[in-house]
């Protein structure tokens, strides 16, 4: 049975780590968002390699998916979604990056029930967007779509995004639970969503780490905190 080869790469935060990957070995590679803002690399790195990164995907656009993270809707959808470590200095050039290259990003990508996104999906929150997508107005205009990433991803590209992007009390929000690219590790940790397999960002941990909870639910986190080369393998049937 031939297989398609997956690695997930998480919070680079200015890191030119990725660099390092044998990217002939893999089939696909995720990135899971926060390309920039960084409290230990000059704002000359973080934007050169952010610009490494797509040029990337542009030369391999099937091949690498750009996943958009909290720290990158507030570049491109500057003045909103503010967060900590906003680069004031860096605003202008990131966000006409960030704009050029719109169709480049997504907020979630999906192969069968492996779901990826930057900070992941609780129950609570994605059962709050489903009354939210049973809206007439809203039905209409993104049509039939077909896989939960798709549905994610066509919302992203209307004026109904601040769903998408809602900050949750648990990371000094607002909102009861934070959506997909704020949701925190207790929110998905305590409240899975059933049926997938998440692979997330965001959370800093210390090494990857798989919460399952059964044999269709569980989370991986893989925003491994200060490491050069610890990224996320994963193979699926084809």
């Amino acid at each position: 049975m031939e297989e398609l080869k997956l690695l997930a790469v998480g919070d680079l935060h200015g890191k030119s780590c990725w660099q390092a990957i044998d990217f002939d070995k893999y089939d696909r590679i995720v990135f899971l968002g926060d390309y920039v803002d960084s409290p230990d690399h000059r704002g000359q790195e973080i934007l050169e390699n952010f610009n490494a990164v797509i040029q990337l995907k542009r030369s391999s656009p099937k091949k690498v998916i750009l996943i958009l993270g909290n720290h990158d809707i507030h570049y491109l959808h500057y003045p909103k979604y503010s967060c900590s470590g906003f680069n004031p200095v860096l605003q202008v050039p990131l966000t006409d990056m960030y704009t050029k290259n719109r169709n480049l990003f997504q907020v979630a990508y999906q192969i069968h029930n492996h779901l990826f996104s930057h900070a992941g999906i609780s129950l609570p929150w994605y059962e709050k967007f489903q009354s939210f997508l049973e809206t007439a107005s809203i039905k209409k205009e993104l049509g039939d779509l077909g896989s939960l990433a798709e549905v994610f991803n066509a919302v992203e590209k209307t004026r109904h995004r601040d769903v998408l992007h809602q900050v949750g009390v648990q990371r000094g929000g607002a909102e009861e639970y934070g959506g997909m690219t704020w949701a925190d590790k207790q929110e998905l940790w305590y409240h899975p969503l059933e049926g997938y397999h998440q692979v997330v960002g965001h959370t800093p941990v210390p090494f990857i780490e798989a919460i399952s909870y059964n044999d269709e639910t569980s989370v991986t986190f893989v925003d491994v905190l200060g490491s050069q080369k610890d990224f996320y393998e994963i193979s699926f049937p084809i």
